[in-house]
């Protein structure tokens, strides 16, 4: 399936979110993800080759994986006060990037 967007936006009440291999999603550059968020996937890098930001709002990470260029290429914002928690949590704290907002 072909999806032609920028910004992909979850809303505060979504508690998953997942991109896999079905999506491919060229035009993708920024995904936010709301604060109630459990899980967030997106294993496919290739549905997510041009994400650049990646904004979660959760004050807790959620459970998380990413294909690993995600972690290299894209940057986390994270909310202010989080850092250290996102920093220190399992797949989070593989994005090169993290800054909070």
């Amino acid at each position: 399936m072909m999806i032609n967007f920028q910004k992909l936006r979850k809303t505060a009440t979504t508690t998953s979110a997942t991109i896999n291999k079905y999506f491919v999603i060229f035009s993708l550059e920024k995904i936010i993800l709301g604060s109630s968020l459990k899980q967030a996937r997106c294993f496919n890098y290739q549905s997510c080759i041009n994400v650049k930001e990646i904004h979660c709002k959760a004050i807790t990470p959620p459970d998380c994986g990413f294909a690993s260029d995600i972690y290299n290429d894209a940057t986390l914002y994270v909310p202010k006060g989080c850092y250290e928690a996102y920093y220190t949590a399992v797949g989070w704290r593989n994005f090169k990037t993290i800054i909070e907002e």
